[in-house]
């Protein structure tokens, strides 16, 4: 991808990084948040791939005596083909949004620009059950996911890899049809996505 070249007079921007990074706890609404973003820069005719860490989910024993969280945490996700994927689309010259959970996980992606979407664990419980119960799973079996996996693993990556004070642009989306840009260093994200971020949450059109 080329890299953004300063103006004569200077723009302080760093180089663009290829990949950015969308996060957040289970339930603050990533894939749909990271759905639209592209949407937008594709408006705007910005070449840009989409990948969902939930599409490298590997097969686990849940009744591993280290716990479902730990398995959660540190097996569910296979990291290293999910970095390949998106190495490979990045160097193709596409910018990658790589939304989902523990992102900041990935070595090679630990300094990538970062989209964080801020809910409260509550509002998140709500949402995760609406949906899942959707999908066929019992009440019973989603609050067990949340309370024994999700949830957890969440607090340990807060904790571990604050992604909260190290992203770019924090927005609150506790109400989605109404998302609040919580705080946000414009100039760390590439100049398309920064736009197109801003285009969805009605700061300019």
């Amino acid at each position: 991808m080329r890299l953004s070249v300063p103006s004569p007079g200077g723009t302080g921007r760093p180089p663009e990084s290829p990949v950015v990074l969308v996060d957040g706890i289970d339930g603050s609404g990533k894939t749909t948040f990271a759905e639209r973003l592209v949407h937008t820069m594709r408006t705007g005719g910005a070449p840009v791939a989409l990948v969902h860490v939930d599409d490298f989910r590997s097969s686990v024993s849940w009744d591993d005596p280290s716990g479902e969280a730990e398995v959660y945490w540190s097996g569910y996700f296979d990291l290293a083909a999910l970095q390949a994927e998106v190495d490979l689309i990045a160097a193709a010259g596409t910018t990658v949004v790589l939304e989902g959970v523990f992102t900041l996980r990935l070595p090679a992606f630990g300094a990538s620009p970062l989209i964080y979407l801020e809910v409260d664990f509550e509002e998140a419980a709500r949402r995760i059950l609406i949906r899942d119960t959707a999908r066929g799973r019992t009440r019973e079996d989603v609050l067990h996911r949340i309370e024994a996996r999700y949830f957890p693993a969440q607090r340990r990556y807060r904790a571990d890899y604050s992604p909260c004070d190290r992203a770019a642009t924090v927005v609150d989306t506790t109400d989605p049809v109404a998302m609040r840009v919580v705080r946000s260093d414009w100039a760390r994200l590439p100049l398309a996505v920064a736009a197109a971020t801003r285009r969805m949450l009605g700061l300019e059109r």
